[in-house]
């Protein structure tokens, strides 16, 4: 891809995160961001069909940032304390996510890290398919785990694995998974 390329596009992601970290992704309009980006309104319609095709496309990044080099998929099951480690360990991959999950559509955003955590531990336990809860309990953990990062941000990451995996061992446990 031709460099000149790369920096508009580059350019244009690193505007809209600075916007979307001042204020709601649903007030950022192609204009600002066009004006922060340092770049014509055509020029980014050359790129993108609109802020929705750009918002997806950071999402999308986010999601593999977070879950396309997981290694760690049959934790979940086995042990929920180092699983959790090794999730949010890869949250800090790429920090600028953390905007994503604001607003309506974080609850999208988290549906598609579900769905990409889903598939790798179907991955590593092709037989969890068959098991009644397993789908429950992921989408149940994944849900509660992210809120307690923030929440809880004065125990260190790992006495905060430590707690929250004791609670997914009791929910998978309930679960019969």
């Amino acid at each position: 891809m031709d460099l000149r390329i790369q920096k508009t596009l580059r350019n244009i992601r690193e505007a809209f995160i600075g916007l979307a970290k001042e204020k709601p992704m649903d007030d950022i309009t192609v204009k600002e961001l066009c004006e922060r980006a340092l770049i014509n309104k055509a020029t980014f319609y050359l790129h993108y069909e609109n802020l929705n095709e750009l918002i997806v496309m950071l999402e999308d990044e986010y999601v593999k940032d977070i879950t396309g080099e997981i290694d760690f998929a049959e934790l979940f099951y086995t042990d929920p304390e180092q699983f959790l480690l090794k999730l949010w360990q890869s949250y800090r991959v790429n920090p600028n996510g953390a905007f994503l999950m604001r607003g309506r559509r974080g609850w999208d955003l988290m549906n598609l890290l579900i769905e990409s955590l889903r598939r790798s531990i179907e991955q590593a336990h092709p037989d969890i398919k068959n098991i009644p809860g397993a789908d429950i309990a992921l989408t149940f953990c994944v849900y509660g785990v992210s809120s307690v990062g923030p929440r809880y941000r004065k125990l260190s990451l790992e006495e905060r694995a430590k707690q929250a995996g004791r609670a997914i061992a009791a929910v998978l446990q309930e679960f019969e998974v």
